[in-house]
């Protein structure tokens, strides 16, 4: 009987040596899913900020006419919309809400990522502070004023001269 007993007790301890071995690969596989997880989801963002970039499509020359479409929908279209409605910058954080969106860190990811975009290349947005976005076109506009006043001054003093 005491050979059997042993024999079980081996048997145990084997197996409950197996068990350790298998919860230890299991917690290390668990890991390796979160991290790979985590991968999948700045994939995910960054191709959605991808396709937003290219859903502008210009209809004429933006420097002529200024007039820009957006693919309906998409997120530039809508951060224009909610930078339009503003009529001010603003940063990541209120241009989500302003969009309708749930704030997290995909949705700063993807909304950052998709209108500097166009910052870089210098069209539709600004970036006037970290993380905040505002329209070209208000600064276009805000020299034109500048310059518009100025343009005036010199009329005046040409009345002057005469």
């Amino acid at each position: 009987m005491s050979s059997i007993r042993r024999q079980l007790e081996r048997r145990i301890r084997k197996n409950e040596s197996e068990i350790q071995r298998l919860v230890s690969e299991k917690e290390e596989l668990l890991c390796k899913v979160r991290t790979l997880d985590d991968e999948i989801r700045t994939a995910e963002a960054s191709i959605a900020a991808y396709r937003d970039a290219l859903g502008l499509v210009p209809i004429t020359s933006t420097e002529s006419s200024g007039a820009t479409e957006f693919r309906s929908g998409s997120i530039p279209a809508r951060a224009y919309d909610a930078l339009k409605a503003s009529g001010a910058p603003l940063h990541v954080t209120e241009l989500i809400l302003a969009m309708g969106g749930e704030v997290s860190r995909s949705s700063r990811t993807t909304i950052s990522g998709s209108l500097s975009n166009y910052v870089r290349k210098g069209e539709i947005f600004t970036r006037p502070a970290g993380n905040t976005f505002g329209l070209l076109e208000w600064e276009a506009a805000d020299r034109g004023v500048v310059a518009g006043d100025q343009n005036e001054e010199d009329e005046e003093d040409e009345v002057h001269i005469h």
